[in-house]
């Protein structure tokens, strides 16, 4: 199958990293850097996934999932099951 050349529509692009799985991994490591901590905020987990590069470019799901399911320290949201 040849190519077209056209550019590759990037929002169509499938990562092979799933987004619960980089935030996972952030969270994880700061827990592991900070093993006094309890929780961390929703920034310091994007950032901490930000910093590692997983994907070329930090995804906008990863603050989404950070702040929908608990990961971070914030208030329980009507949309947690």
């Amino acid at each position: 199958m040849a190519r077209t050349g056209r550019p590759v529509n990037s929002s169509k692009v499938r990562h092979e990293l799933k987004v619960a799985d980089e935030v996972w991994l952030a969270a994880a490591l700061l827990h592991r850097e900070h093993p006094d901590r309890a929780d961390f905020a929703v920034a310091e987990i994007v950032e901490r996934a930000r910093q590692e590069s997983l994907t070329r470019e930090l995804r906008p799901g990863v603050y989404v999932h950070a702040v929908l399911h608990r990961v971070a320290n914030r208030p329980r949201t009507r949309a947690a099951i």
